[in-house]
């Protein structure tokens, strides 16, 4: 399944972290998001996403707001590859996503353009667009810090709301998620297989 699910006032989101390994499920009717790279040697399932969300958002439209790590723009000039991985995880994750999102970019620092749009652009752009509800998925982390636990949960959500948007949520990160490590470990064996 690749798309948002609701159950009751959770929001299913599919899994955020592409890696070229498989063999992983998260259960039994569980939803779930399969990848394929076309280079990796097969598809990688992860447990989704789980959003709790407050029974006055049930209603509402979700915008899906994808936040990335940013970087200055002078080292993807020079060739990094990490906004192609991000753009590329971001289209694989919203195949048959059926609620509306955006990429955006947090954590600069400095005077130095950055990769753009910024998160905090990014919310005042949907309040301005009457967008009521949104759920921020850290798509480039993957256990809680300080951007995530203060940037995104304090203050992205006060930007937000000073914006109009009236419900804001992050998903979680996958932190100590049993299955989380199993995945990484299936990666390295596939590696040095």
């Amino acid at each position: 399944m690749n798309s948002a699910v609701r159950i009751g006032h959770c929001l299913l989101l599919p899994a955020l972290l592409i890696v070229p390994a498989a063999g992983l499920s998260a259960g039994p009717g569980a939803p779930q998001l399969r990848l394929d790279l076309g280079d990796s040697p097969g598809p990688t399932v992860l447990p989704p996403a789980l959003v709790e969300t407050p029974a006055s958002a049930e209603t509402a439209a979700i915008h899906v707001v994808f936040s990335a790590h940013s970087l200055p723009m002078k080292i993807v000039e020079r060739g990094d590859p990490y906004a192609d991985d991000v753009a590329l995880t971001v289209r694989a994750v919203t195949q048959g996503l059926q609620v509306p999102w955006s990429l955006a970019f947090q954590s600069r620092n400095g005077r130095l353009p950055w990769l753009k749009p910024y998160l905090e652009d990014e919310l005042k752009r949907l309040g301005r667009e009457g967008v009521e509800s949104v759920v921020v998925v850290p798509i480039s982390f993957v256990s809680d810090h300080i951007e995530t636990l203060f940037e995104l949960d304090q203050l992205y959500s006060t930007v937000a709301r000073q914006h109009g948007i009236k419900n804001y949520h992050r998903a979680r990160c996958f932190n100590d998620d049993p299955r989380f490590p199993r995945v990484l470990q299936s990666i390295v064996m596939e590696a040095s297989a």
